[in-house]
């Protein structure tokens, strides 16, 4: 081989050149150190990226998806749909979850939107002045649907509640002692069942 076959075999440009024992090295020039060390850093920072990513995937996957209703919907979701009111049974019957059909009748109520209140006794059979707690609370409830001043129902049967069932039980001829016993009780409920009734 001659001199220059050593040269002739070496590409320019090709960053290596011979070395001392006439093998060949890599040119590690500045730049060359710097692009690496580039290259590294943006591989670095892609990786923690993925990371990051990850750790979130997994806490919004182990906690239930993540979504909730009182927010926008997150992308990818579909919005809830509007609610349509559904189809229900006649009133007095009730429906079975399955096949949708009205089953048994039940027993129905009036639909006066006092329906709800109805005066119940204690296991003493009576509710008087001193009695106090949700009984009384419905009570003073049901004599104010009834259009009777007993003020604010804070479940205490006060001069007040007192006062009211007086003028009811004067307004249907019974007694008027001012205690809710079964009869009084029963002309509550009645008074309170009749549509556009009061006192």
């Amino acid at each position: 081989m001659a001199a220059g076959s050593t040269e002739a075999s070496v590409r320019p440009g090709s960053g290596n050149r011979p070395g001392p024992r006439g093998s060949l090295e890599r040119d590690w020039s500045p730049v060359r150190s710097e692009t690496i060390a580039w290259r590294r850093r943006i591989l670095a920072l892609v990786t923690v990226g993925l990371v990051v990513i990850t750790a979130i995937v997994v806490a919004i996957a182990t906690s239930g998806g993540g979504s909730s209703n009182d927010g926008p919907a997150a992308a990818g979701t579909t919005p809830p749909k509007a609610s349509t009111p559904q189809p229900t049974a006649p009133q007095g019957t009730t429906e079975t979850p399955a096949a949708g059909q009205p089953t048994t009748p039940l027993q129905t109520q009036p639909t006066s939107p006092s329906s709800a209140l109805r005066v119940t006794l204690p296991a003493s059979g009576k509710l008087s002045i001193g009695d106090s707690g949700p009984a009384v609370v419905t009570l003073q409830k049901v004599l104010a649907a009834l259009s009777l001043k007993v003020g604010k129902p804070d479940g205490s049967f006060g001069p007040a509640t007192q006062a009211a069932v007086i003028a009811f039980q004067t307004a249907h001829g019974l007694n008027p002692d001012g205690i809710v016993g079964a009869t009084t009780a029963q002309k509550l409920n009645d008074a309170l069942a009749r549509p556009g009734a009061s006192g």
